[in-house]
């Protein structure tokens, strides 16, 4: 009735709903024209695909090798070193004096930076039609992105207005004499360049690019068979 068309549901008197029984036996869903956009199909909305097709880029795994420390605020963080390894113990003579040898000991300062994922503005019908799928994507994004300059600057970065980055904060242990060449015997050179406290750590791991990583695996020896396993 034209009482129901313009108050609603609520407006239904029990005769129309009596009429609206006898016509209907379940309730039926359908857009107006959707093939006719001035017959409604405006209206109509579109389904999103319940799967979301997703380009993916490694980031590398520099954290998962890192040290991670969890500060209750942002200062920065003093953190005491020394280096004794060039001092060694003495024989003495009899009667002999004792030579004072102080601990070399000082202290580096861990700073805080902030990174930004940028931006991302949601569409609000995506968040009100699919909250999760949105909430997923967004928070998948978003950690991707902090994830791709972490692991640039922690392995590349100079310092200065940043993290000092390991490639560039580490001393070279072994020179490689070609380069883009990389052979079983400069491997092993490169193990053993290493001092032997750090060698024998339980946390010790080779790092490297994936370019890298492809040129060791196919190494061979003299019967054609492979070296390294990935």
């Amino acid at each position: 009735s034209l009482n129901v068309l313009q108050r609603g549901s609520s407006a239904m008197t029990d005769e129309d709903f009596k009429v609206l029984q006898r016509h209907l036996t379940a309730p039926q869903l359908r857009q107006m024209g959707v093939s006719t956009l001035t017959g409604g199909g405006f209206w109509g909305p579109d389904e999103m695909m319940q799967a979301v097709e997703k380009a993916l880029l490694w980031f590398g795994g520099m954290r998962e090798l890192c040290h991670v420390l969890t500060t209750e605020t942002g200062g920065d963080l003093p953190w005491p070193v020394y280096d004794d390894t060039g001092n060694v113990g003495r024989r003495l003579a009899e009667n002999a004096a004792v030579t004072q040898t102080n601990l070399a000991v000082g202290l580096r300062v861990m700073k805080a930076y902030m990174y930004s994922s940028d931006l991302v503005l949601m569409s609000l019908q995506l968040i009100q039609d699919r909250p999760d799928l949105a909430e997923s994507i967004v928070a998948d994004a978003l950690g991707e992105r902090i994830g791709r300059i972490t692991n640039t600057e922690f392995t590349t970065y100079a310092g200065g207005d940043g993290p000092q980055g390991i490639i560039r904060g580490s001393v070279s242990a072994l020179t490689s004499g070609a380069a883009g060449v990389v052979t079983a015997d400069e491997l092993q050179r490169l193990k053993y360049a290493v001092n032997r406290a750090y060698r024998q750590r339980p946390n010790r791991a080779y790092m490297m690019a994936d370019a890298t990583l492809a040129t060791v695996l196919r190494l061979k020896d003299a019967n054609a068979n492979y070296l390294f396993t990935s």
